[in-house]
């Protein structure tokens, strides 16, 4: 995977290329061609943040936080809420 990461003030966009044929963002790009695959959120208290989106029956992925990629615990939510993009909470 060869990642590009531009920052600007608040906002971070990380740029993905997949390097296999068979790896999620490959596989992702043969469906949806290159497109947003997901937006990305902090949080500084992912269970809390989780509870709440659970009790407002917001479609959740991940119930509990699990590790991504860059080591930080991450949850996602489902993207059925975001026209079929799902919305990353991580920690900072």
């Amino acid at each position: 995977m060869k990642v590009a990461l531009v920052e600007m003030g608040n906002l971070q966009l990380e740029i993905l290329e997949d390097t296999s044929t068979d790896g999620f963002i490959a596989r992702h790009t043969a469906v949806h061609g290159n497109a947003i695959h997901h937006f990305c959120i902090l949080s500084d208290d992912l269970e809390a943040d989780l509870a709440v989106l659970e009790l407002k029956r917001v479609p959740l992925m991940d119930r509990r936080p699990r590790m991504g990629v860059r080591g930080k615990r991450i949850a996602f939510i489902s993207p059925e809420l975001l026209n079929g993009i799902p919305i990353e909470l991580s920690e900072p």
